[in-house]
């Protein structure tokens, strides 16, 4: 995939908020339609923009994706880190992130749903699957470095981190992808008070 061809740094304030309208009018679409069915000439028609302004800040639409995850996924990183900030015991600290992460699943339902299609659909549009891994290794080292801060992790020191990082965070997207599916058949919140008592069993053992 072709780099972008200019920095936001690089950008006059006209340029940046043109290309935040593009990537909001491209998030709204891909919403209402689906990515497969998105096109750059519907978001710049959207946008009120000519399909060449569009090409000015991406080369293509799947560049255009790349960019609208890393947006996608800078607010639940956000969301989360507000969540945990000042909380001392780890066990506290996991899980203020589990709930803050299921919290903005739920808030946030079509935003994750984005994230996780544009996730599979540029892993098929692509020989090399480094969007995906590089998505899911964002948000395990999120989770490691949380359970990783603290020099007395007890029990947590002498099983695999990498290993509880992926069982973590697999069963929070896992409840994602079922609740996007059909929110109305996954009660997030019958299955967080789960996942907390699994994590209040775990310290207490």
């Amino acid at each position: 995939m072709e780099s972008q061809k200019k920095l936001e740094s690089e950008m006059t304030f006209t340029e940046v908020h043109r290309r935040k309208q593009i990537i909001d009018t491209a998030i709204a679409i891909i919403s209402r339609e689906g990515y497969q069915k998105t096109t750059i000439a519907n978001i710049a028609k959207e946008a009120g923009f000519t399909k060449g302004v569009v090409f000015y800040y991406f080369n293509n639409k799947d560049e255009l994706a790349v960019q609208i995850s890393q947006v996608l996924l800078e607010e639940l990183r956000s969301h989360t880190r507000e969540h945990i900030k000042n909380i001392t015991p780890l066990s506290d600290k996991l899980k203020a992130y589990i709930q803050a992460y299921l919290e903005f699943i739920k808030e946030n339902r079509d935003k994750f749903s984005i994230l996780m299609e544009l996730g599979m659909n540029l892993n098929l549009n692509t020989k090399d699957p480094l969007f995906s891994s590089q998505t899911f290794f964002e948000c395990r080292e999120s989770l490691a470095q949380l359970l990783s801060r603290d020099g007395k992790l007890g029990k947590i020191s002498e099983i695999d981190t990498a290993s509880l990082t992926a069982v973590l965070q697999g069963m929070l997207d896992g409840l994602g992808l079922q609740y996007i599916s059909d929110s109305h058949a996954v009660d997030l919140t019958a299955c967080q008070k789960i996942i907390l008592s699994m994590v209040d069993s775990f310290f207490q053992s």
